[in-house]
């Protein structure tokens, strides 16, 4: 919710309230975008690029999940940008939330997931690895995915779906069975 407060401030002329925005976007953003891009320098400036747009564009939003919708809608926008200009392939998103644990054998184990997670999210084609993004990791819902990805609710359920089941094989092959989805 703080993003859109500092985003109606900033509309309003509050130059200050854009800084707050990049501090809780940026780190975001990056992971998105670099899930596209497969590189850290050109996400960064991508995420650049976003930022400009925002102070470029401005548009007055209604609450905060049209902000954020719009704000991954451009985050989207310019990695495809991009990765056409660059003929590039889209590829796998690297990075989970992190997982807070009180014991080191915890911590171990929760990085040996996150790796195998991470491994099977890789063998993803790029819709489910946007849906998966969005959904588990931007806490987005299905209405809101759809308006990021240009598609129909109907198609985002579909997707997670089974990009779910796609996951569950994946994992299934690599010898974890019981991870729920």
């Amino acid at each position: 919710m703080h993003a859109y407060l500092n985003y109606e401030r900033f509309f309003k002329g509050d130059k200050s309230a854009l800084e707050k925005i990049v501090i809780e976007y940026s780190e975001r953003l990056f992971l998105f975008i670099k899930s596209y891009v497969r590189d850290e320098y050109v996400a960064t400036d991508l995420v650049e690029d976003v930022f400009l747009a925002l102070i470029v564009k401005k548009r007055k939003l209604k609450n905060e999940n049209a902000f954020k919708s719009y704000v991954y809608s451009i985050a989207k926008n310019k990695s495809l940008s991009y990765i056409k200009k660059h003929k590039q392939r889209t590829v796998p998103l690297e990075s989970l939330s992190e997982i807070s644990v009180t014991s080191f054998v915890d911590e171990l184990e929760k990085k040996e997931l996150k790796s195998v997670i991470n491994s099977a999210i890789e063998r993803l084609n790029d819709d489910y690895k946007a849906v998966i993004y969005l959904q588990y990791y931007e806490d987005m819902s299905q209405k809101e995915i759809a308006k990021v990805l240009g598609k129909s609710v109907k198609q985002i359920e579909n997707l997670s779906f089974r990009a779910k089941q796609k996951l569950r094989t994946i994992l299934k092959e690599l010898g974890y069975e019981k991870i729920d989805l």
